[in-house]
């Protein structure tokens, strides 16, 4: 017993102390180190979710907000072709930019659902330019399509749906691209009015 306690005594007494000491407090920076980079990281990650939150909320707060008010159009006649004005708003706080709007017009029969086309040829894109915030820019545009007298009489006794609708597209100041969509039919004699479709309303 006595032996191996003077062996340990030697193999301690050979230990270079200083190098231990100087190992043990590598490992426990290296150590401190790796924790602090990770709250670090989720700080960071912490930080980037909310400048998220803020920016998003930002931009719906300032942004352009465009859509048509009303509509109206001219008679609807055998051999003529609808023309068409409407309104369109800037509800928003800013600018809206490069605003474009895509025009077309469908008659057919009243129990089939309505499907827009917006492929370039429908209408056209018609540019508004830029629509203040608070104001107001007139759309006025000409349908492609010429009534039949057909279509004129199917219209006048509600066996046929006619609705005009369209698309618009703008950009807000922060360089994002929305989109509105509108559909409005015809609400023959003893109404003579336009109104608001119940589908194909709609903006992002």
């Amino acid at each position: 017993m006595k032996r191996l306690v003077a062996s340990l005594g030697k193999g301690l007494a050979r230990v270079r102390w200083p190098e231990v000491v100087m190992a043990v407090c590598t490992v426990g920076i290296v150590w401190y180190a790796k924790v602090q980079s990770g709250i670090a990281g989720q700080q960071a990650q912490i930080m980037d979710q909310q400048t998220h939150i803020l920016d998003t909320t930002l931009v719906m707060d300032q942004r352009a907000w465009v859509g048509p008010v009303d509509m109206s159009a001219s008679e609807i006649k055998e051999g003529s072709r609808l023309t068409v004005s409407i309104p369109l708003a800037n509800s928003g706080r800013t600018p809206a930019l490069k605003v474009r709007v895509q025009l077309g017009s469908w008659v057919d029969l009243s129990g089939k659902p309505f499907k827009p086309d917006y492929r370039p040829s429908t209408g056209g894109l018609q540019s508004v330019a830029v629509i203040q915030p608070g104001s107001r820019q007139y759309l006025n545009g000409v349908c492609d399509e010429s009534f039949t007298r057909e279509k004129v009489n199917g219209i006048a006794d509600k066996d046929l749906l006619l609705v005009v609708y369209g698309r618009i597209t703008y950009e807000d100041v922060f360089t994002r691209t929305h989109e509105t969509t509108f559909a409005y039919r015809w609400m023959p004699s003893p109404l003579c009015v336009w109104r608001v479709l119940d589908t194909d309303n709609t903006a992002d």
